[in-house]
């Protein structure tokens, strides 16, 4: 019985393992970044290295003229149904393009700096793959833009999420070879 129970229990803990590999995610860092001049390009930017800057070095962004060669495209629209979306585009486990879209206004009202920040935060989680959490209050929270409040700044818990993501040993490994190797 014993011998059966451990047996369940380390194919359980390799299944979970798995499943934790299969996520989809950068296999690189810096990801390049193409953010369209305007308004709200500063904001934009605030929210990549704050994400950049409480990481600790974990991830990080590069700054593209292009739309072509950047891996990570902000698109900036005058009205939509949400403050943000993103289009996620992965080939197996890794992802290679996503697509942000973040709205100036919403139902007609324009955001605010900060809420319009507060939406660039979460759209990055989504552009980074993380896996959302069900804590209300929170960045990288499933439900975001449905909360009364939303925050426009990472907390701890944020990094935490992050973290679950990219700090697997294998993940690190893999970015510190492309780094050695001068790949970006």
């Amino acid at each position: 019985m014993k011998k059966i129970l451990l047996i369940l229990g380390l194919l359980f803990t390799t299944a979970v393992s798995a499943f934790a590999f299969t996520m989809p995610r950068w296999s690189f860092f810096p990801v390049k970044v193409y953010v369209p001049a305007g308004d709200k390009a500063e904001i934009i930017n605030e929210a990549l290295e704050e994400w950049s800057s409480k990481s600790n070095g974990l991830i990080s962004f590069k700054t593209s003229k292009s739309k072509i060669s950047a891996n990570i495209v902000f698109d900036v629209v005058e009205e939509a149904e949400s403050p943000g979306s993103t289009d996620i585009h992965a080939a197996t486990t890794y992802l290679f393009k996503v697509d942000v879209t973040l709205a100036e206004s919403v139902g007609g009202k324009e955001l605010t700096d900060e809420r319009f920040k507060g939406a660039a935060l979460h759209e990055i989680a989504n552009a980074l793959a993380l896996k959302l959490i069900d804590d209300p209050g929170y960045v990288t929270t499933k439900t975001y833009y449905e909360q009364l409040t939303q925050p426009n700044e990472l907390q701890n818990k944020d990094i935490e999420v992050l973290e679950k993501t990219y700090k697997e040993t294998s993940i690190k490994e893999t970015i510190q070879k492309r780094q050695d190797s001068g790949a970006n």
